[in-house]
């Protein structure tokens, strides 16, 4: 009997040490399912951080979608939007250019059309008029006359050809208008229109545009006295004799 209570002490040290055994295999099953969901927890926090452009760690229980910063815009969305954006506003500059054309043509139809047909109708080639003031620019007829001015005191037969009286030298020249060129006064002063639209016409001088080679003359006389007429070439107009 002896024996077997011994034995039976045994068995019960023997199933106290498989008990703490089992309890040492839970323990470190446990310890060992801390440590792996610690492990796996680690990475998903990383990820999260990462996707979030480093904004911090996120709680476990979010999904990595709900953290996910947006997409960055695509360059040739980037410039395909601003070249829409651009071609908008040309579109609206447009349209009020148009405008307003359409308005200034609704308004000027009547007089650009009457300028249209007497520019065609008083156009020359011959433009030496009496009583305009003019420069010689023909060299070979010495320095006595070159680059000075004088008056058209008559136009010949062919229309091309005057007798200059010389300013200085009073002395009177027959020449062809190829060796002359009109003068223009100072502003204010009387000019004669001597081609083009209004050609025959008194003006006032009005402005200069030396980049442009032009002026501006307000009409002094006949049905359209007092209408300003912009853009008139130099040799369209040239000082009157006073």
């Amino acid at each position: 009997e002896e024996e077997g209570e011994e034995e039976g002490e045994g068995e019960e040290g023997d199933e106290e040490e498989g008990g703490e055994s089992v309890g040492d295999e839970e323990s470190g099953s446990s310890s060992g399912s801390h440590g792996n969901r610690g492990r796996s927890e680690q990475p998903l926090c990383t990820g999260d951080s990462v996707s979030a452009g480093g904004s911090g760690p996120t709680s476990p229980l979010e999904t990595p979608s709900s953290s996910r910063a947006p997409e960055a815009l695509n360059p040739l969305k980037a410039l395909a939007m601003v070249a829409r954006e651009k071609r908008k506003e040309q579109g609206s500059v447009a349209k009020e250019d148009n405008s307003r054309k359409r308005k200034l043509t609704t308004l000027e139809e009547i007089r650009m059309k009457e300028e249209q047909r007497k520019e065609k109708m008083n156009r020359r080639e011959n433009w030496i008029t009496e009583g305009i003031v003019v420069k010689v620019v023909h060299q070979k007829l010495g320095e006595k006359y070159f680059n000075k001015k004088g008056v058209v005191q008559e136009v010949l037969q062919d229309l091309f050809t005057g007798i200059v009286k010389m300013v200085e030298s009073g002395d009177k020249i027959k020449i062809d208008q190829a060796h002359l060129e009109t003068v223009i006064p100072a502003i204010g002063k009387q000019v004669l229109v001597v081609n083009g639209a209004y050609r025959g016409l008194r003006a006032v001088l009005e402005s200069l545009d030396t980049e442009h080679f032009c002026v501006s003359i307000r009409i002094d006389q006949g049905t359209t006295r007092g209408r300003l007429v912009e853009g008139v070439p130099y040799e369209d107009v040239s000082k009157l004799d006073s």
